[in-house]
């Protein structure tokens, strides 16, 4: 009686964490189902009085996977509605993000990624201290769909920084850095159209000659 009073409150555990979105859904239909222990579901529940920052917070260190995935898929509204707690939230995403190894989690992530690196949420220094250097971690260390979602929120970024911000981050220097015969083929490809979008975006004075040549 136990485990089915767990089971059915499972969606209203979820749904309390105000973060529901169509993945969530899905992994609620799993849940409800039948396929979770009484065990596995217990480990999905939160105080109910947290905080989100603190709710996030825990999810970041101690959260289920699909608890993560949701976090991530929701992270840019939260951090937008709490912009003071995004020093506290930010370091502990990357921390999560370096932690995992998981597929799911990492395009998650990536995806995450695209969207603060492409909108005000972060300011500038938040995104040169913790976004950009992500994004080089993970953008050729995996398989080929999470390199591509990766190299997509770095695009993305490329496209919509001001020219001094993408400067001060030595972007062209790392950026040519991937091309180097030493890199692996999907690096050296990715460095072809990171040099693409960084020539449609400088001024050419910026960009080398030998690069634009070539």
């Amino acid at each position: 009686l136990q485990h089915y009073f767990i089971q059915s409150n499972l969606s209203y555990m979820i749904q309390s964490l105000n973060w529901l979105d169509d993945e969530e859904v899905e992994f609620e239909k799993t849940c409800t189902k039948g396929l979770l222990t009484a065990e596995d579901i217990e480990k999905l529940r939160f105080d109910e009085s947290l905080c989100e920052k603190d709710r996030a917070l825990l999810i970041f260190s101690d959260g289920q996977e699909s608890q993560k995935i949701s976090l991530a898929n929701n992270l840019p509204n939260l951090l937008r509605g709490e912009p003071e707690a995004i020093p506290e939230l930010l370091p502990k995403f990357v921390e999560m993000v370096d932690a995992t190894t998981s597929t799911d989690l990492l395009i998650a992530c990536g995806k995450c990624v695209k969207t603060l690196s492409s909108t005000d949420i972060l300011p500038d220094d938040q995104l040169s201290a913790h976004i950009i250097p992500l994004i080089w971690t993970h953008l050729s260390t995996h398989e080929a769909e999470v390199e591509s979602t990766w190299l997509d929120a770095l695009v993305t970024y490329i496209d919509t920084a001001a020219e001094e911000q993408i400067t001060k981050t030595n972007m062209i220097k790392m950026v040519l850095a991937k091309g180097n015969l030493s890199q692996k083929t999907s690096s050296r490809i990715a460095c072809s159209q990171l040099i693409t979008a960084l020539c449609l975006k400088l001024d050419m004075a910026q960009v080398p000659l030998w690069v634009v040549i070539s």
